[in-house]
């Protein structure tokens, strides 16, 4: 098995076993990395390119956020299987692959909304931004989830590649979005609403 695997199922491992000991342990990560493995594992394993994703579906979409090449995405059969996150954008078989939870989806208002636009434009960010490749680089250390920094870089280049096509609405739905389910200060090493909001406000301008 591939050392990006074996520290991801370490890491694993020492999270439900803290989880035990401390109920009030956050679970998301434990499920997020339950997830990454399950695609890492099919990758480094060398399974067809063409291949299904095991616990997700492909979603087609019309245009990319910006003019760059399309990435693949897939919308997560069930809803909470990235851990309460939105979307996680990362690496399968090489490639760059987005992957959305459904019940994100229904909740920002589908697929065609100006609040799923942001979260899109955000996702691709990580990639345009090579932030996906140097975290999955990085799992050997245990650090496979964007730091506060790379964060930030992804609501900026959301906000101003929006803003330059004239998508206003998509820009302030992601920030009415921060705004209603963030705190607003920062916590657990990733930026809170008002940072998230200011970065909005600077990078659509």
């Amino acid at each position: 098995m591939c050392i990006a695997c074996l520290a991801v199922l370490q890491e694993s491992s020492e999270a439900f076993t803290e989880t035990k000991k401390n109920p009030t342990y956050r679970t998301s990560q434990i499920e997020r990395r339950g997830f990454l493995l399950a695609a890492m594992s099919f990758s480094f394993l060398g399974t067809k390119a063409n291949a299904q994703i095991p616990g997700a579906n492909r979603i087609n979409l019309p245009d990319t956020p910006d003019d760059g090449p399309e990435i693949p995405e897939f919308v997560t059969q069930f809803p909470g299987m990235l851990g309460g996150f939105l979307g996680l954008a990362t690496m399968f078989q090489g490639t760059p692959v987005i992957f959305y939870d459904p019940g994100w989806i229904s909740r920002v208002g589908g697929p065609s909304s100006p609040g799923f636009r942001f979260m899109r434009a955000h996702e691709y960010a990580h990639h345009r931004l090579s932030h996906a490749m140097r975290s999955i680089m990085a799992l050997n250390q245990g650090n496979f989830l964007f730091g506060y920094t790379q964060e930030v870089e992804a609501d900026c280049w959301a906000a101003e590649t929006l803003a330059l096509q004239g998508d206003g609405a998509a820009v302030r739905a992601g920030a009415n979005l921060y705004a209603n389910v963030l705190p607003p200060f920062d916590t657990q090493g990733r930026p809170g609403g008002q940072v998230r909001l200011e970065t909005i406000s600077r990078c659509a301008r």
